[in-house]
């Protein structure tokens, strides 16, 4: 049962590894020139003092390329649920193979059992592949850009691209299972893995952790750089003696530890812009002393 199954499979698969393979090759080639980039000009942009150019124009670097391959890892799985899941099962009944199939002493169980796993382990091979070549790839312009939990990014790096292939077979399996019509159960798995993952996105990935509170001190010797996301709130903030507070919920913050990039220029002279949820608690503290009250 498993080699026959294999056999209804192999020209799906033997395309899908071709354009894989494709894929790893036009990576191969342009990812090396662009960790040599990195490592000559933003790795060192600090003593140079120009790492806002060095940065823009490492990350401008290969643009057309970075949108096809984060394109791939969002359509890839939605065209696995769509071209494999769908069409696995109702292909047998809308020819009627599956009345023979069942009389050669193969219960439906096994019949069914067989399919499902060879096809998620296909699904997850290819999109562990070619979420494993885009992550490698795309290594130093995450580690430039310091965003791994942006809706964008954590949707097509590492291991996630993989969950969503095997949700996106197992989902157009289950509607070929139940309408027993190619193009319905196709449809069906494209509305559903769609709005599968503006759900997870948008009301269940925010409320997955606890959001965490950091104090640190804000100090002469300890320049911390602050951003906000919202415009007009907080530009940055460095090398200030005081303390800053920021209502929870209200910004993102963080320590520029980027390497190779150095701390962000104040927006103003010692201030911070004025904005409802950020205020600047005056004071002088000496090096070293404890932190006021910084936290987010």
């Amino acid at each position: 049962m498993i080699r026959f199954a294999w056999l209804q499979f192999r020209m799906q698969a033997a395309v899908t590894a071709g354009a894989l393979a494709a894929v790893a090759v036009v990576l191969a080639l342009t990812g090396p020139g662009l960790i040599h980039l990195y490592d000559t000009t933003v790795a060192g942009c600090a003593a140079r003092h120009d790492c806002p150019a060095a940065t823009a124009s490492f990350t401008g670097t290969d643009g057309p390329l970075q949108l096809f391959a984060d394109f791939l890892l969002l359509v890839v799985p939605l065209l696995i649920g769509m071209f494999w899941g769908a069409p696995l099962v109702t292909r047998e009944f809308e020819t009627g193979t599956f009345r023979l199939a069942w009389t050669q002493g193969i219960t439906r169980t096994r019949w069914l059992t067989v399919k499902l796993g060879l096809g998620i382990v296909a699904s997850a091979a290819i999109a562990g592949l070619l979420s494993l070549s885009v992550s490698w790839w795309s290594s130093r312009l995450d580690q430039v850009n310091a965003d791994p939990f942006g809706t964008l990014r954590f949707g097509v790096r590492d291991l996630v691209p993989v969950g969503y292939a095997v949700f996106a077979f197992v989902l157009g399996l289950a509607a070929g299972l139940f309408l027993r019509r190619t193009l319905p159960a196709m449809l069906t798995a494209l509305a559903g893995f769609v709005a599968a993952r503006e759900v997870v996105t948008a009301w269940v990935r925010p409320h997955l952790f606890t959001p965490l509170q950091l104090s640190l001190p804000i100090t002469a010797t300890t320049p911390v750089s602050i951003d906000q996301t919202a415009p007009g709130v907080v530009g940055a903030f460095e090398s200030t003696r005081g303390s800053v507070f920021l209502t929870p919920g209200s910004s993102r913050s963080r320590s520029s530890t980027r390497p190779g990039i150095p701390p962000r220029r104040p927006s103003s002279a010692g201030r911070v812009p004025s904005a409802p949820t950020a205020r600047c608690i005056p004071g002088t503290a000496p090096p070293g002393s404890p932190p006021r009250s910084t936290s987010w």
